[in-house]
């Protein structure tokens, strides 16, 4: 599975936005939950099944949307 390492993501993590407020997930695991789904075109309702066994959460969809 492609994923990014923490020294990966640490070249690139100033090119993010500084999070802010209380937040559940780091930018990291929401990169790798969109390299996930980008390389296995699958929704992010079937990632988060995939992520709770790894214990870690994943965003919900906006007004129920899948795609």
């Amino acid at each position: 599975a492609m994923q990014l390492s923490e020294e990966q993501f640490e070249l690139i993590e100033h090119l993010l936005p500084r999070q802010r407020g209380n937040v559940r997930l780091s930018n990291l695991q929401v990169l790798n939950g969109i390299l996930h789904v980008a390389v296995n075109g699958c929704t992010w309702r079937a990632l988060k099944s995939r992520c709770v066994t790894e214990g870690a959460p994943v965003p919900s969809t906006s007004a129920g949307s899948t795609r």
